[in-house]
């Protein structure tokens, strides 16, 4: 947090970058952010050059739930000051 601002990093996801997730994730702990929002891609506007197949919703989502357990199992398995 900076004078008194969150500090964070948001990402889109789609099929093309969602190999990504997990660096994004590991940046956001190595640079100390406040919160990471990812967010799997949705196809509005004039977007129409863009396919999206919606079960990269979830596909997103499960990767998410993944790496956070792993890491909740890193951090559970560490001794930590609280």
């Amino acid at each position: 947090m900076q004078n008194s601002i969150p500090i964070g990093i948001g990402a889109t996801i789609f099929p093309e970058n969602f190999n990504e997730i997990e660096d994004i994730y590991n940046f956001s702990i190595q640079e100390k952010v406040d919160f990471l929002r990812i967010v799997p891609g949705l196809k509005v506007g004039l977007s129409e050059n863009i396919d999206i197949d919606y079960s990269n919703h979830i596909k997103v989502i499960e990767k998410m739930q993944s790496i956070i357990s792993d890491k909740l199992i890193d951090f559970a398995s560490e001794e930590h000051e609280l």
